[in-house]
């Protein structure tokens, strides 16, 4: 199968991707390339709001390398975010006897990360009030989906139920969650 099919097939939450990926030695690229357009993606919102914000000075080309260097660097975050997400979430998955290792855990999450190509950088543009409601809803429903993905993922690489997929997942979010308030405040 080809990268487009199985995308569709993560999408549509089929279970039985990850272990065709594992089987094909496709799991490490999908992974990969899942979560590289994630974080092109979320670059991508974020200069959308430069541009917005800026009134467009794209014409300059000192500022066009520093948008390029924005870009990689939003995706270094993603990558970044990515592997320590993964940590927390396999951590959380062996509270709850899960027996894979970090790096099962870590690509079958980076392959599930395809409905976050909406629901990231509609976070950030509503963080900035950009698009107002309507990317507020495309939000929720690319983080739903997503954490839809990423639980297929789990149950896929921690031969988990589908509840205590969700139970791993979301003790990680709000884990996640929780230092995102201390840190911040409400």
């Amino acid at each position: 199968m080809n990268y487009l099919q199985n995308v569709i097939r993560i999408l549509s939450l089929d279970t039985s991707v990850y272990q065709d990926l594992e089987k094909n030695n496709r799991l490490f690229f999908t992974a990969f390339v899942n979560v590289f357009l994630t974080g092109l993606f979320f670059g991508l919102a974020r200069l959308y709001f430069v541009f917005y914000e800026g009134g467009g000075g794209f014409e300059d080309p000192r500022l066009q390398l520093l948008y390029l260097l924005g870009l990689f660097i939003s995706v270094a975050q993603i990558f970044l975010a990515h592997a320590g997400f993964s940590l927390l979430l396999w951590a959380m998955s062996r509270g709850i006897k899960g027996q894979a290792g970090y790096f099962p855990v870590y690509l079958h999450t980076g392959a599930a990360t395809v409905p976050l190509w909406l629901g990231l950088p509609m976070v950030t543009l509503y963080n900035w009030g950009l698009l107002g409601t309507f990317s507020l809803l495309l939000a929720a429903v690319g983080l739903a989906w997503g954490f839809a993905t990423i639980a297929k993922s789990l149950m896929a690489s921690q031969a988990f139920t589908f509840l205590r997929a969700s139970i791993a997942l979301a003790i990680t979010i709000i884990f996640i969650f929780s230092f995102y308030v201390l840190w911040y405040g409400i």
